[in-house]
């Protein structure tokens, strides 16, 4: 499981379901990190659902996202993230979310807390792993 400086994965029990807490600002190495292991999970999985739970509300470093890995993922992650939630998320955060929720394929939703978004996961149809 991933554990940086500002970013913790954390087990959601749900097949297919990675959740992350960010816990400080984000560092370009935490990102990094981050795109490793999600490009990771998305070379063996068809489709999966992520869970980002804020504790705070630092952002990112200026910059942080400018490195290959993480640009990498992000396009990967427009066809292979099905759902994408947000717990805790800034009020700054809840309505980009909802913009890029009408505009990407990925199905993007803030939540309250952690508990609502995993119930929401819960209720969604299983994710299979690719075909050999």
């Amino acid at each position: 499981m991933l554990r940086t400086q500002s970013i913790e994965e954390f087990a959601t029990h749900l097949h297919g379901v990675y959740g992350f807490r960010v816990k400080g600002e984000i560092s370009s190495k935490d990102l990094e990190d981050m795109a490793e292991r999600m490009n990771q999970v998305f070379d063996r999985m068809d489709k999966v659902d992520m869970l980002v739970s804020f504790e705070n509300d630092e952002g990112a470093e200026l910059g942080a996202g400018l490195n290959v890995e993480v640009i990498k993922a992000q396009f990967r992650a427009l066809t292979s993230v099905r759902n994408y939630c947000v717990a805790y998320a800034p009020e700054s955060a809840k309505s980009l979310i909802e913009f890029f929720d009408n505009i990407l394929p990925v199905k993007a939703r803030a939540f309250g807390s952690e508990h609502n978004a995993l119930e929401h996961l819960r209720a969604q149809e299983p994710l299979t792993k690719k075909a050999a």
